[in-house]
């Protein structure tokens, strides 16, 4: 495209040429280790092509406020680009519901932005420097560690089921009727993955409390590589170090536990062939990073573990009560007139979890 002579053009005219960054398809088609390696591998590309043609970029960070849609916090976000993808451009989006968050009191805002500018400084000084590139043995261990995990993923996705397992342990359904959100749950077409948004993915999962889409797949690609090389990247990669806190979080948020309660909306045949594998893959995701940190889950962040165990006592019963509500929901005819009572009951529980864990989609 930077060949042609018109476009060069329009380039030379704009002053630079911007490329928005997407996190949250990827994540949903191949899991959360080979998305992110894939990303910051196209991150590398652009900013090689951009360079070679003697072209301004600006990357774009188009990313969710869930860490299954590239979310977590930004400065540790802008730290781990990878070097020269800066060049002292940079644009990301802040989703609307992360607005309250971040910038409803003033002394949150300037904090927030301060660390955003802080990180954007830092990095836009480290890409100015003839920094050494990445060891052929890292970006080789992770292309084995993504392979692997992605492979594990799709599995998960591609069992025989899994779809009517996702329908059944999740309040999918319920969620697509709401009117939330800027677009359906759905694109147009028959009712698959593939035709789902990638929002009501993380949301669904978010709702039952696995957060799934947040680590599955880590542990298993995480398990091909040796210890002694797995805490080499934490320590010395900033993009790896990200990508294993961001997943301690989502793990540390997710209660399997409270998961367990929702399998008795799903027929027992679907609930014995996919709990297992959850439950290992979290199991082994939990093993792998403790073994990259030294550490137990978030023992980096006792803020943030603090906040999970205190407000998890106030979000579990409106799990519980969900449960019921789906229950009884989903067991009504379609004509009933408890119908619009329930739905509304659910719509409050929807948004008492999102609230509670301080997550939707």
């Amino acid at each position: 495209l930077l060949s042609l002579a018109p476009y060069r053009e329009h380039v030379r005219r704009r002053g630079v040429q911007e490329v928005m960054i997407g996190y949250s398809d990827s994540n949903k088609d191949a899991g959360f280790l080979a998305a992110n390696w894939a990303l910051y591998q196209a991150q590398e590309g652009v900013a090689a092509v951009c360079r070679q043609a003697g072209v301004p970029l600006r990357l774009f960070h188009g990313r969710g406020t869930s860490i299954g849609r590239g979310g977590g916090p930004a400065g540790q976000a802008i730290l781990a680009q990878p070097p020269g993808s800066l060049g002292g451009r940079m644009r990301m989006t802040e989703q609307g519901e992360a607005l309250s968050e971040r910038y409803s009191d003033p002394d949150l805002a300037h904090r927030h932005l301060e660390q955003v500018a802080h990180a954007f400084i830092i990095s836009s000084a480290r890409d100015a420097q003839a920094l050494p590139a990445l060891p052929e043995k890292h970006r080789e261990a992770l292309n084995r560690a993504a392979a692997v995990g992605r492979q594990h993923y799709r599995a998960l996705l591609e069992t025989p089921g899994f779809l009517d397992f996702y329908h059944t342990v999740t309040p999918i359904e319920e969620i697509s009727r709401l009117n939330i959100g800027s677009r359906p749950a759905r694109r147009q077409g028959e009712r698959s993955l593939a035709n789902l948004r990638a929002i009501p993915w993380v949301f669904s999962w978010t709702q039952c409390r696995a957060n799934l889409p947040g680590w599955y797949g880590l542990g298993s690609g995480l398990m091909v590589l040796e210890p002694e090389l797995l805490q080499e990247l934490y320590r010395g990669w900033p993009f790896f170090k990200t990508l294993i806190d961001l997943a301690q979080a989502s793990l540390a948020k997710s209660d399997l536990g409270i998961m367990a309660s929702y399998l008795e909306l799903v027929p027992q045949p679907l609930g014995e062939r996919f709990w297992p594998l959850i439950t290992a893959e979290h199991a082994r995701s939990v093993a792998m990073v403790t073994q990259a940190t030294g550490r137990a889950l978030l023992d980096h962040d006792p803020t943030l573990a603090r906040a999970i165990e205190l407000r998890n006592p106030y979000v579990d019963p409106i799990s519980y009560l969900q449960v019921e509500l789906l229950r009884r929901r989903r067991a009504l005819a379609t004509e009933s007139p408890e119908r619009q009572a329930l739905d509304e009951a659910v719509m409050v529980s929807l948004i008492g979890i999102a609230s509670g864990v301080r997550t939707t989609g």
